[in-house]
């Protein structure tokens, strides 16, 4: 399973969606949190491939790679 749920925690989630769309089997949704601040909820973790392309695009994580 991929650890986007491990690198995003609620002081950092702004509820973007770039790691939904670029989820390659649609398994990500934005929840709202414990505090009511948005975070990402990963739908089925068996879909999940583990591919982290949803870490790639989060703009706060260490990983991020910017679009060309």
């Amino acid at each position: 399973m991929s650890n986007v749920m491990k690198m995003v925690d609620e002081h950092t989630c702004t509820g973007c969606g770039r790691c939904i769309i670029v989820c390659p089997h649609g398994n990500l949704s934005i929840k709202q949190g414990d505090f009511g601040f948005p975070v990402p909820n990963i739908e089925n973790s068996e879909l999940c491939a583990g591919c982290s392309r949803c870490i790639k695009a989060c703009p706060f994580s260490d990983e991020f790679e910017e679009d060309e």
